[in-house]
């Protein structure tokens, strides 16, 4: 039925109930190929997703990244995050140590600079999912490390370039801090705050403004004052994000930072 039924009201009701599948093995492979027609439809995918259990996510996950056809297709570009998302939640060592490797994978396989944002992304999720900090020591962690030396790398290559579409660029910044933030990384980002396109400036702030380092705090306060009216906003409300944040922008205020309009931005 998965495979062959027409209706997507009927899969999508397949897929809500799917979980009720005793065996991992039937379940998988029923929400698998779900997800595989349906994945780019934001209400199948939640049930589908909703409906997994215990190693599904980190199964479907690496049967996709296994077979490489998947990867580009709208489907997977959906559903992907979702299951990294979930492994990283999971917080299982062995699935987070095969998800990392997986991405290692992607990333020496990618043949295009899409391919290799999308195996950003995906660490960025994971990292993300598991509260900021992926595997420490061992194996793993070197692993984990030198992909994100890599692809941090990567990132900042490709959001740099001016030539190339805003849009790719905007998307590069999610990974710019995926090694952190070195003076080399937080010097870049600094210019992309600035940035003459508002899209790029904003995902910069975005990327920046998820890292909870001293570092990050002040890069970030400092844009409120340095980047356009149109991307103010965004960048206070970045600012504000944290007591630690608020605390530096409070500082900032009584040294007379930021003036003129952009304290009436803030007041406001």
């Amino acid at each position: 039925m998965a495979r062959e039924e027409p209706e997507i009201d009927v899969r999508l009701q397949l897929a809500c109930t799917a979980g009720g599948v005793a065996s991992d093995t039937l379940r998988r492979a029923v929400l698998s190929l779900l997800l595989q027609r349906d994945g780019a439809d934001h209400w199948c995918r939640i049930a589908a997703c909703s409906a997994m259990h215990r190693g599904d996510a980190a199964a479907i996950a690496t049967e996709w990244i296994e077979s490489q056809d998947m990867l580009a297709s709208p489907q997977a570009q959906a559903v992907m995050p979702e299951l990294f998302a979930q492994i990283g939640r999971g917080g299982r060592p062995h699935e987070l140590t095969a998800a990392v490797a997986a991405i290692a994978e992607m990333a020496a396989a990618a043949a295009s600079d899409e391919a290799t944002l999308r195996a950003a992304g995906l660490l960025e999720t994971l990292t993300l999912a598991v509260g900021g900090t992926l595997a420490s020591g061992g194996d793993a962690g070197q692993l984990t490390q030198r992909l994100s030396r890599q692809l941090a790398a990567d990132c900042l290559r490709i959001a740099t370039d001016a030539s190339r579409p805003a849009a790719q660029r905007a998307e590069a910044t999610r990974g710019l801090a995926l090694a952190g933030l070195d003076s080399a990384t937080a010097a870049a980002a600094a210019k992309l705050l600035r940035d003459e396109n508002a899209a790029v400036a904003v995902a910069t702030i975005e990327a920046v403004g998820r890292l909870r380092t001293p570092s990050a705090d002040a890069l970030v306060v400092d844009a409120i004052s340095k980047v356009a009216d149109a991307v103010r906003p965004r960048a206070l409300a970045a600012a504000t994000a944290t007591a630690v944040r608020a605390q530096l922008l409070l500082a900032a205020i009584a040294d007379g930072q930021p003036s003129g309009g952009q304290r009436r931005a803030v007041d406001a």
